[in-house]
């Protein structure tokens, strides 16, 4: 986690803000500029201004809020943000309630949530920490709510991950079965590069009348405890998901298909922009070796798609948006490419082996530029309160 050399900052600007609120021109505290894009500023202050002024000036005339901010955009990694919420509980307690509005209805478009590509070609990936860390994951159902008693393997097979766990070389690192909530802690050794970064593992989860999932998280560990209850964003947006084959069917139906996980496999791709917000409006693209798994033409491309969020609260909801769906991927080793409409590519690197039997993958990677995690989702992301914006699928292109 950062240093705390920014305390004397983040005790200026709360002053700034409680007490000079007016003569600085620091509307409402003044904190939209910390969440979006310059071109966006102007309308999400105005946007915060009407809708959320009382939580936008609590955190800012906070010392705690401000300083829990700082850190979690000093960060470079996942595990570093989170350890910022967990150890500034209170300040994050604050953002969270600015957070909503800013992630929500209230002031989402105004404020340009899920389009902050500030640190897209900018971003170096720090050493992982040699050691054991601590990792908790969430299992759910991606018709519903947790999966408990699932059981989750974590496995190497070199520096790469080792899916399945049951492949020639694979080496097993943890295994645990879920609580009842859902919930799974792992602690097992960090493989390091010779450069230094953490070695790449597979995530597998099983449960009794669910497809496997395979999941993979590329950034370097550089904190001794990660979890999913520390994030920001929504726990579907980075939880484990499992399917049933009814279910898979269901959105294979959609483009005119037949599920088979034994000729072919899923993958989804979740893109999140360099606050770790779901990105909408970003090209992603899939390929094995070099052949596109969906034509590369600018109407072929699968598009990743904002969907309403009514798990916010409820903890029910499948879909915290920004995901694209690839159908039939053949068996083989894929790579990404996400592409941000004005920025350019802000990632494109191998993400994931697919193997017989590994009828979903969901691959959970941030780019050198801090802005893709991949995570799986049905065609279309389902239904969450609201129609989902997916593109139509077809069968040609098998993507949607």
């Amino acid at each position: 986690m950062p240093s705390d050399n920014a305390a004397p900052v983040s005790a200026l600007s709360a002053c700034l803000a409680s007490k000079c609120e007016s003569a600085c021109g620091l509307t409402c505290g003044g904190f939209a500029g910390y969440l979006s894009m310059p071109d966006a500023a102007a309308g999400c202050e105005g946007c915060l201004e009407k809708s959320a002024c009382s939580n936008e000036r609590a955190c800012g005339s906070s010392v705690e809020c401000d300083a829990f901010w700082r850190c979690y955009l000093a960060c470079q990694t996942p595990d570093c943000q989170w350890a910022c919420a967990r150890d500034n509980d209170g300040g994050a307690g604050l953002f969270r309630a600015l957070y909503q509005d800013f992630s929500s209805s209230t002031c989402a478009t105004q404020c340009g949530y899920g389009s902050y590509w500030a640190c897209a070609g900018h971003v170096k990936w720090p050493n992982a920490k040699p050691g054991s860390p601590s990792r908790t994951w969430w299992v759910y159902d991606f018709q519903g709510g947790s999966v408990p008693n699932a059981q989750v393997s974590v496995c190497v097979n070199g520096t790469g991950p080792g899916c399945p766990c049951s492949a020639p070389g694979s080496r097993m690192l943890a295994q645990g079965r879920t609580d009842p909530n859902g919930y799974i802690t792992l602690s097992f050794q960090q493989d390091l590069t010779p450069t230094g970064g953490g070695s790449t593992a597979c995530v597998e989860t099983q449960a009794p009348g669910y497809l496997t999932t395979f999941t993979t998280s590329a950034f370097p560990a550089v904190e001794s405890v990660w979890s999913i209850s520390d994030a920001l964003v929504p726990r579907q947006a980075l939880g484990i998901i499992l399917q049933t084959p009814e279910a898979e069917q269901t959105y294979y139906s959609l483009v005119n298909a037949t599920f088979d996980p034994t000729v072919a496999s899923v993958l989804g791709v979740g893109v999140y922009d360099c606050l770790g917000s779901p990105a909408p409006g970003v090209e992603v693209y899939a390929s094995i070796g070099g052949t596109p798994i969906a034509d590369a033409s600018a109407d072929e491309v699968g598009i990743a798609a904002v969907f309403t969020d009514s798990g916010v609260t409820g903890g029910t909801s499948n879909s915290p948006g920004g995901r694209v769906v690839f159908f039939d991927v053949p068996f083989g080793s894929v790579a990404v490419t996400a592409i941000v409409p004005g920025v350019g590519i802000v990632g494109a690197l191998p993400i994931a082996t697919l193997v017989v039997g590994s009828a979903r993958w969901r691959a959970r990677r941030r780019s050198a530029s801090r802005s893709r995690r991949a995570t799986s989702s049905g065609c279309g992301g389902g239904r969450s309160g609201a129609e989902a914006t997916s593109r139509p699928c077809s069968r040609r292109r098998r993507g949607c």
